[in-house]
C-alpha cells in the first residue's frame, strides 16, 4: 500500500477506484470513505476493500463552534485510523489523495497528515468545477477578526483562515485535474505540479464502476436533453415561486425540441414530478446518487443543461453543455472564472430566447 484516497461520495470514490485499477495499482492503494456529505451503504465496500471512517458524535450539529470541532475530532479520526494501517510500513513513502484542500474539514485533515507524515506527498485530484473558483475578497470586521483568533486558538490551519481558493494549498504536492493550463492560468500553490487528468469516465472505466461500486444494469433509454439538478437550497437567495417559474420556462423550452431527463442530484430535496409528462421523465431513486458521468451513455450520452453542476463542466456529451445560472439569478454560490466554461466546450446562456437558438445549432 503507497496510496490512500480520502474519500466522501460516489464521484471521488469513483475517480479513486478508476486511478487504483488504471495509475497506481489495486494492490497498493487503500481507499477510505468518509460519510460527511451523504452514506453510502452498499456491500461493494466490502468486496472493494473500501474502509468507511465514523464520524464524530458532535458530527451533525450545526454552528461556528461545532465546524470546528468537528474537523478537528474528524482529522483525528482519520489520523489514528491511517496510523493502524500502516503501523508496520511507517518509514515507506506514501501519497495520500484529497478532493478538496480549502474547506475547514479538508484543511484539518491534509494539516495533520502533512504534520504527522512529514514525508509524505498529497495529491489534490478534481472532483469538479470548484478547484477553479476564482479568489473569494473579504471584509475585515472585528467579528471576522475574533473568528479567526478562536479558530487559530483551537487549531484550526491558517491557510484555512485566510481565505485562498482551492488549488493553492502549500501542503499539496501534485494537483491532477482536467484542464491544468486553466488552473496555472488562475494561480495554484508554488509547491504542487499540474498534471493531465487520465479518461476517468471513458466507457470500459464506466462499466467496470457500474459492475463492481454501483452494481446497477441498465437498461438503455435515449434522451434529447438532460436537466442536472442542484441543491441551491437553503443556501441560496432563490424563492420557491422563482425556482418554479425558471422550471416551467425550462422545460417548456426543451420539449419543444425533444425529450427531456431530470437527473436529480442526491441532496436535492425539491419536488419535480409536476413537470414529469410524456416528454419529460425523472431518474429513478436509485440512480440519483450515481454521477451522471458514469451513465451518461445509456441515456444516449443527451446535450447537459445545468445551473452548475460540475459534470457539464466535464461534457461528454458531442453537444456543448449549457449553463443556465444567469436565468436564475442568486442561485451560483461561489464565483465562477467564465471564460473556464466557455473553454470547455460549454455555454453561459443569457436568456430563453437564447436557449432556443442554441439548441437549434
Amino acid at each position: 500500500m503507497r496510496y490512500i484516497a480520502i474519500t466522501y461520495n460516489y464521484l471521488t470514490l469513483g475517480k479513486a477506484l478508476v486511478y487504483a485499477k488504471n495509475v497506481w495499482g489495486c494492490e497498493n492503494t487503500q481507499i477510505i470513505f468518509l460519510p460527511t456529505v451523504s452514506d453510502l451503504n452498499t456491500d461493494s465496500f466490502k468486496e472493494l476493500d473500501i474502509i468507511k471512517v465514523g464520524l464524530p458524535k458532535i458530527f451533525h450539529h450545526y454552528g461556528f463552534i461545532s465546524d470546528i470541532r468537528q474537523s478537528i475530532s474528524l482529522a483525528k479520526n482519520i489520523v489514528s485510523l491511517i496510523d493502524k494501517l500502516i503501523e508496520n510500513h511507517f518509514d515507506d513513502d506514501f501519497t495520500f489523495i484529497v478532493f478538496k484542500d480549502s474547506e475547514i474539514r479538508n484543511c484539518c485533515v491534509i494539516n495533520s497528515l502533512k504534520k504527522k507524515y512529514r514525508n509524505s506527498h498529497i495529491i489534490l485530484m478534481e472532483e469538479g468545477m470548484a478547484l477553479y473558483s476564482l479568489p473569494r475578497t473579504t471584509s475585515i470586521s472585528v467579528k471576522s477578526i475574533i473568528r479567526s483568533s478562536l479558530m487559530l486558538l483551537c487549531g484550526v490551519p491558517k491557510y484555512f483562515i485566510e481565505n485562498h481558493p482551492m488549488g493553492c494549498n502549500p501542503a499539496i504536492n501534485r494537483i491532477i485535474c482536467s484542464n491544468p493550463d486553466a488552473l496555472k492560468k488562475r494561480g495554484v500553490s508554488k509547491n504542487a505540479v499540474l498534471e493531465k487528468e487520465i479518461d476517468v469516465f471513458s466507457r470500459e472505466n464506466c462499466d467496470y464502476l457500474l459492475k463492481n461500486l454501483f452494481k446497477i444494469n441498465f437498461k438503455e433509454h435515449i434522451f434529447d436533453y438532460v436537466f442536472l439538478t442542484q441543491p441551491i437550497y437553503p443556501r441560496s437567495k432563490v424563492a420557491d415561486a422563482e425556482y418554479d417559474k425558471f422550471l416551467k420556462e425550462l422545460f417548456s423550452v426543451l420539449t419543444k425540441n425533444g425529450s427531456v431527463l431530470i437527473k436529480r442530484h442526491p441532496r436535492d430535496k425539491w419536488d419535480y414530478s409536476s413537470y414529469k409528462n410524456e416528454n419529460v421523465e425523472i431518474s429513478e431513486n436509485n440512480v440519483s446518487h450515481i454521477p451522471f458521468e458514469c451513465i451518461m451513455g445509456v441515456y444516449g450520452r443527451p446535450q447537459m443543461l445545468t445551473l452548475f453542476s460540475s459534470a457539464a463542466f466535464n461534457s461528454l456529451s458531442n453537444k456543448k453543455s449549457i449553463f443556465l445560472y444567469k436565468l436564475l439569478p442568486g442561485s451560483l454560490r461561489a464565483q465562477i472564472d467564465e471564460q473556464l466554461i466557455k473553454n470547455s466546450n460549454s455555454v453561459i446562456c443569457e436568456s430563453f430566447s437564447e436557449l432556443s437558438t442554441l439548441l437549434k445549432v
